[in-house]
C-alpha cells in the first residue's frame, strides 16, 4: 500500500520537476535553442498552433536558428508572432526561411538571465515539498491506529476533512462511490467509512441515500417529471431499486407521497385565499 502512494506521489513531484525544466529550457541564452518557440502560436486556418507544427526548425549554425514554414504564406505570421513574443530577437525573412540569430550575452544580459533562473526555481521546491507534505499526510492517516503523533491532532483535522467531505458528496451525490471519495481525499477506505460514522453519526452509504431521498422529496412536490425520471436523477438505474428505498425511507411510494403534498399545497393554497378574502372584507368594513 506505501510503496504504491509513494510512486503515485514521486510521479507528481517528478512532473513538477519537469514543468520547471521545461521553463528553463524556453530561457534565451547566448545559443541557438530551439525550445524558446515551445510557447508561441501562429495563426493557422483561425487556429492558433504551435510553430513546429506547421514549420521545420533546425539550428544551423550555433548561434543560429532556421525555420522553414512548410507553407510560404506562413512566412509573414511566424515573423510577427516571433516579434510579438518575448524571445526578444528580431526574425530576418529572406522569403523563403526565417532566420533568428542568438547573439552573444552580455554582462547585463548574464544578470537577466540568472534572477529569470532564480525565479522558476522556487516554484518548483515548494510544488515538491507540498506533495511531499500531502504524502506524508496520507501515509500518516492510513496508519493510524499506530501513529500516536497524529492522534493529539486528529480531531481538529478530520472535521475540517469532514466538511469538505460532505461538501463534496453533496456535488456527486448521483455517482460518487467511497471508493472515489476515498481517493479524492487521501485516505483509505475503510478509515475513511468509519470516521464519517463516528462524525457524522451515518455511514457513508446513509448519508448518499438521505441526499438523494431529499432530491427525489423535492422533485417529487415541485415538478411533474416521471417517477423514472425523478430516478435517473437523483442517481438510481432502476425505477425498482428507487421505489424501495424511498417507501423504507418515507412509508409510501414516490406517487403516494406526490398525491400527499398535492393536497397539502391546494390545501395551503386554498387556505391562503380565505385569509386574503378575511383581510379585503375587514378593510372594506373598517372604511364604512
Amino acid at each position: 500500500m506505501l510503496k504504491d502512494e509513494y510512486k503515485v506521489y514521486e510521479e507528481k513531484m517528478k512532473k513538477s520537476i519537469e514543468s520547471v525544466m521545461s521553463d528553463f529550457d524556453t530561457v534565451r541564452a547566448g545559443r541557438a535553442n530551439a525550445s524558446v518557440l515551445n510557447r508561441i502560436s501562429v495563426d493557422y486556418y483561425g487556429t492558433p498552433t504551435p510553430i513546429q507544427q506547421v514549420a521545420s526548425v533546425a539550428v544551423s549554425e550555433a548561434r543560429t536558428l532556421t525555420i522553414t514554414p512548410w507553407d510560404r504564406t506562413l512566412l509573414r505570421p511566424i515573423s510577427k508572432a516571433i516579434m510579438a513574443s518575448d524571445v526578444g530577437i528580431t526574425p530576418i525573412d529572406d522569403g523563403q526561411t526565417i532566420r533568428l540569430n542568438f547573439p552573444a550575452p552580455t554582462e547585463e544580459r548574464r544578470r537577466e538571465l540568472v534572477k529569470e533562473c532564480a525565479s522558476k526555481a522556487p516554484f518548483a521546491n515548494l510544488s515538491s515539498v507540498c506533495w511531499t507534505k500531502i504524502f506524508l499526510a496520507s501515509v500518516f492517516r492510513t496508519q493510524a491506529g499506530s501513529a500516536a503523533v497524529l492522534r493529539a491532532a486528529r480531531d481538529e483535522s478530520t472535521r475540517a476533512d469532514c466538511g469538505a467531505i460532505l461538501q463534496y458528496i453533496q456535488q456527486n451525490y448521483r455517482t460518487v462511490r467511497l471508493s472515489t471519495l476515498a481517493r479524492a481525499f487521501h485516505y483509505n477506505e475503510t478509515y475513511l467509512s468509519r470516521m464519517l460514522q463516528n462524525y457524522m453519526g451515518m455511514s457513508f452509504t446513509e448519508i448518499v441515500r438521505g441526499i438523494k431521498m431529499t432530491r427525489a422529496e423535492e422533485y417529487l412536490s415541485t415538478s411533474t417529471l416521471r417517477i423514472h425520471d425523478i430516478s435517473a436523477l437523483v442517481g438510481y438505474d432502476s425505477v425498482d431499486h428507487f421505489s424501495r428505498t424511498f417507501k423504507s425511507t418515507h412509508n409510501m411510494s414516490p406517487q403516494a407521497y406526490r398525491r400527499l403534498t398535492t393536497k397539502r399545497g391546494l390545501r395551503t393554497l386554498a387556505a391562503s385565499a380565505v385569509k386574503g378574502e378575511s383581510a379585503e372584507k375587514n378593510a372594506k368594513t373598517e372604511k364604512e
